[in-house]
């Protein structure tokens, strides 16, 4: 148990330094700065530092340390206006990526989503509440998408999905109700 704290650490650590990560969390911060107010703009910028780490540990080692996903998660709850709904997102959220999961793994025959990803999924459902969770869904998976098409990811190879959760579950929290309207659905 020990070993793997440390290894969790270890990879948050070179994650952290990665060029990568400052970059995206400055682009981040800046973009959340100039159009949110200050009490937003906080929350939004602590959680864009952590997806961040999240999606540049998993591209990296295809998986997403429980330290990282609890700390979106306890962050979450913190900034809720109404900390047992977040929760209840939370586990919501567990529940239906887990099923997911062993969905894919049952028609594949393999695993074709991490427990990592279920976790961070969970972890956004804080962030985004039950209503923003098909959005998270919708666009990390449009994102993904997006990706395999325009690298041409060689079929049957790992894809981190990490990465794309997070930028679903950044962009929900910020632009949720907007998306909303622009699907033709006022929340």
């Amino acid at each position: 148990m020990d070993g793997m704290i440390l290894q969790e650490l270890r990879q948050t650590r070179e994650a952290l330094l990665h060029p990568a990560s400052g970059l995206v969390w400055l682009l981040a911060m800046v973009m959340v700065v100039l159009e949110r107010p200050v009490a937003e703009a906080m929350p939004a910028c602590m959680l864009a530092a952590l997806l961040v780490v999240l999606a540049v540990v998993d591209v990296k080692t295809h998986t997403l340390p429980n330290l990282l996903n609890a700390a979106v998660l306890l962050l979450g709850v913190m900034v809720a206006d109404i900390w047992w709904q977040a929760l209840l997102a939370a586990v919501a959220a567990y529940a239906v990526f887990q099923l997911v999961a062993l969905g894919s793994r049952a028609l594949l025959r393999k695993e074709g989503m991490g427990q990592g990803d279920v976790k961070l999924f969970a972890a956004l459902g804080a962030w985004v509440g039950l209503m923003g969770l098909p959005l998270v869904a919708l666009v990390g998976s449009v994102l993904a998408l997006a990706y395999i098409l325009a690298v041409r990811h060689p079929r049957g190879a790992r894809l981190p999905f990490g990465p794309f959760l997070a930028a679903g579950g950044w962009l929900v929290f910020l632009y949720q109700y907007e998306m909303w309207a622009w699907l033709g659905l006022r929340m």
